[in-house]
This record gives C-alpha cells, structure tokens and sequence, in this order.
C-alpha cells in the first residue's frame, strides 16, 4: 500500500519514546478489513459475566400487570380530567344563562321606574301643593304589584321585591323636591330637582332636569 502523507496510520507516534517494539517515529501498522463478529462478542461477555439476564415466567407476567395498571390508571386519569372539563363547562353555560335572564330582568325593572319617574317628574310640574303633598301623591302612585312602598319622614322609596338597589326615590327638603332612580346609597342613575316658588299665580314647581 502506497503511503499517504494523509493517511492517521503512517504519521509518527509522538511522545511515546522507545514502548516495547516500537520507537519514536515508528509507524503503526494498518488493520486492513476488520469484521464484527456479534457471536464472539457475546461470547466475550458472557465469560465476564455480562450476558443479559433471562427473566422468569412469573417476573414477565408482573411486567405485564404493572403495565395494565399503568395503562388503566392513565385512562381513568384522562377520563377524569375530561369530565372535570365537561362540568366546568356546563356551570359556565348555566351561569350564563342565569346572568341573561337577570340582565333581562334588571332592564325591565329599569325601564319601568323610567317610565313611572317620567309620569312623576310630569306630575311635578303640575303640582302646586307643598312638598309633603307631593311625596303622599307618589306613595299613592299605582306601582306594579312586586313593588314595595316605603313612605318615611320626607322621603318616600319605591323599590321592587326582586332588586337589591334599584330604586325610585322622591326626597322633600323644606322648599326642594328631589325626585330620581337610586342605584345605592348616594348615587343617582337620573334625578330632577324642584324648587318651589310661591308666584301670583299660585304655588309651582320649577324643575332642574339632573341627568
């Protein structure tokens, strides 16, 4: 075989110095064809005591039952977490449900007391009795049956079985009408103020549209 200058098997050995049969600068001999025999391998191994274990029946039949478990443990698993999901959707869809019935039925009540505050605010501008006078024509106002009355010392509150805040509320302070949608305490959703003012004509109402 010709030597190639690139050939790893003639370059010089560096750093070895004189080693049993060969010296600094020798060569190394090329292996030429190497096969591999799996059967001498084994063989080898089997003399080191290496060779791979054969396992018994019983051992092979326990495999084979952890790894049913295993399998049965990860379906009921995922089973498991499927039907959390289906539960979890379906509150969901019955929440929204829920909710819309409810919006549904707060704007009912909503546009009811508009209406009734609309009607009142007319009633209002016509009035030329005293405040007091006022707040028994609004306790006396033919409100819907679920609504509740509630006639106090100058202020009278209208307020529906089925809502927490939402109110109609009319308020006399000496010489001053406030009459309005509540939605809490302190806090108006629309309100009209009016001041009373004693003119020739009579007793009336100037009112002060608050939206």
């Amino acid at each position: 075989m010709t030597p190639n200058r690139h050939d790893i098997w003639s370059g010089p050995i560096i750093g070895y110095g004189d080693a049993s049969s060969m010296s600094a600068g020798g060569r190394f001999e090329h292996p030429g064809n190497f096969e591999y025999d799996p059967q001498a391998e084994n063989a080898k191994r089997a003399s080191k005591g290496k060779s791979p274990k054969n396992r018994s029946p019983i051992t092979k039949q326990h495999s084979r039952a952890n790894s049913s478990a295993a399998g049965e443990h990860k379906t009921a698993k995922t089973k498991s977490c499927y039907r959390t999901k289906i539960n979890i959707l379906e509150q969901q869809l019955a929440k929204a449900a829920r909710d819309k019935t409810m919006r549904a039925d707060a704007a009912k009540r909503l546009r009811y007391l508009q209406t009734c505050l609309m009607r009142l605010t007319l009633a209002l501008s016509t009035h030329t009795g005293d405040a007091e006078e006022y707040l028994n024509l609004v306790a006396n106002f033919p409100f819907d049956e679920g609504y509740a009355i509630i006639h106090e010392a100058g202020c009278v509150i209208v307020k529906s079985d089925s809502s927490k805040h939402l109110c109609l509320k009319a308020v006399a302070s000496e010489s001053k009408l406030t009459l309005g949608l509540s939605g809490g305490k302190n806090y108006w959703i629309h309100r009209v103020e009016a001041t009373c003012c004693d003119e020739y004509i009579g007793r009336t109402w100037h009112i002060i549209d608050l939206w």
